[in-house]
């Protein structure tokens, strides 16, 4: 077995004020092998969902069991019924996936998701694929990519995150997109949460 990415897409419900959304989709989970390697907020409203995804790094599908086990104790069920973030924050679709390239999202990025088929190709195929477009560009940083494992995550079952400075930056990268050699069926600007323009 080896380290997986547990992502989480989440979205707010208008009832909910966007102060105490922004606040409580940091989340205050806490546990020994469970990082954080993104937390993004869709900025300026371009793209499709997801609005925000968390992504944590765990070190292997063992941690499925682990964690139904602890929702399953005492403890476990005060923490569904009280923590504020299952209240504030809809967790409308999770998924499991397997590293490709490492996410590594700096502070103050621009990032670009693009959400791909990844079809029958090999993931060492894809990742000479996107290591090409990396190397095609002179702006472009492959910050993280990412493929569901089996069909254990949302359509349409590839991440690729690229960093920018500037959405200036971006341009001639975007221009080229339809011509990535992945079919790349939606697409979106994130920041880092708490940087992004709602």
């Amino acid at each position: 077995m080896k380290p997986l990415i547990y992502a989480e897409y989440m979205r707010r419900d208008r009832a909910m004020p966007s102060h105490v959304f922004r606040h409580h989709v940091r989340q205050d989970w806490q546990a020994d092998g469970d990082v954080i390697v993104a937390n993004l907020a869709r900025t300026m409203k371009m793209g499709a969902e997801p609005h925000h995804m968390c992504w944590w790094r765990i070190p292997s599908i063992e941690r499925m069991d682990t964690w139904e086990d602890f929702f399953r104790t005492p403890e476990g069920r005060a923490y569904a019924a009280q923590s504020p973030v299952a209240q504030a924050v809809d967790f409308y679709e999770c998924g499991l996936f397997d590293i490709l390239v490492d996410p590594a999202i700096a502070p103050g990025a621009l990032i670009l998701a693009e959400f791909f088929d990844p079809g029958t190709q090999k993931p060492g195929a894809l990742e000479k694929i996107f290591r090409a477009r990396e190397k095609s560009s002179a702006a472009a940083r492959l910050s993280g990519l990412l493929i569901r494992l089996g069909m254990m995550g949302p359509p349409p079952g590839g991440i690729a995150v690229w960093s920018f400075s500037s959405y200036a930056e971006s341009e001639p990268f975007l221009r080229q997109q339809l011509a990535s050699g992945v079919p790349i069926t939606a697409a979106g600007f994130y920041r880092p949460l708490g940087e992004d323009i709602a």
